[in-house]
């Protein structure tokens, strides 16, 4: 990988795409796999040079349930998962893509994390990273 040109610090400022760019600099290695289970549109990863790792990218409107992952055990050298956090129920592309209108508990949100994460756990080899976007829940205005 190529060295940044800029300091790497604790906290980041900007976008997702600018942060993961940051991460792989810092942490991965050139071809290693990586999957990231909640792919969408790539956007972690559009500012990646995709041509130095290998980023398999599928999600639940590819066919993909993060909870019940096709991949072998141990298969790859890092996972990212970015599952919903909040109740969304007026973001469109969110309610189709996960329907996140029927998880209307705190404690089915952390189902969620519990079972996508078990499974990365269980595809990530030994020694590899995890990562997971997460944001503060927001319930009741608080």
């Amino acid at each position: 990988m190529e060295l940044l040109d800029t300091p790497i610090y604790t906290v980041h400022k900007g976008n997702n795409s600018g942060l993961i760019k940051k991460v792989v600099a810092l942490y991965f290695k050139q071809r290693e796999k990586i999957v990231d289970v909640t792919w969408g549109k790539g956007a972690f990863w559009k500012e990646v040079d995709l041509t130095k790792i290998n980023v398999v990218g599928t999600d639940i409107k590819t066919g993909t349930d993060f909870r019940d992952l096709p991949y072998k055990d141990n298969l790859f050298n890092h996972s990212v998962i970015d599952p919903p956090y909040a109740r969304i129920t007026n973001l469109k592309s969110m309610v189709d893509c996960y329907n996140t209108a029927r998880f209307t508990t705190h404690e089915e949100i952390i189902k969620l994390y519990e079972d996508g994460l078990k499974e990365l756990t269980r595809i990530t080899k030994e020694d590899g990273y995890i990562l997971v976007k997460c944001q503060a829940e927001i319930e009741d205005c608080k």
